[in-house]
């Protein structure tokens, strides 16, 4: 694909890692409907579609290079069974681990925020 089209080494992972599907990410499986879209999408001008995509891919990218450093982080803590790390069960766990994680910081930052919530 890559002589046929001109495409870069850069272009070609900024494809694949921005299709990557998130519920099976530790097993890197790309898919099918978000890899087509770079390929079904008329870049010629700045249509209201082409910015959307890009701006979509853009927040993938930057979601799937944040996972990435989950992964090699949590995979460096496990010390047996490093298989585990690729099922849905410990995805799942390390996504909602980071989330809750973020949301107990926030609402430590900003008492404020708590009150609100309970009102």
């Amino acid at each position: 694909m890559k002589p046929e089209i001109g495409l870069t080494d850069d272009d070609i992972h900024l494809i694949i890692f921005s299709s990557i599907d998130f519920d099976w990410f530790t097993n890197l499986i790309v898919s099918q409907g978000e890899f087509r879209k770079w390929f079904d999408m008329n870049f010629e001008g700045e249509s209201r579609e082409e910015l959307d995509f890009m701006e979509n891919k853009n927040e993938i990218w930057q979601a799937v290079t944040t996972l990435g450093i989950e992964v090699v982080t949590w995979h460096g803590r496990i010390k047996e069974n490093t298989e585990f790390i690729l099922t849905t069960k410990w995805w799942e766990t390390v996504r909602y681990h980071h989330f809750g994680s973020e949301m107990k910081a926030k609402f430590d930052e900003n008492p404020e925020l708590q009150k609100e919530l309970r009102a």
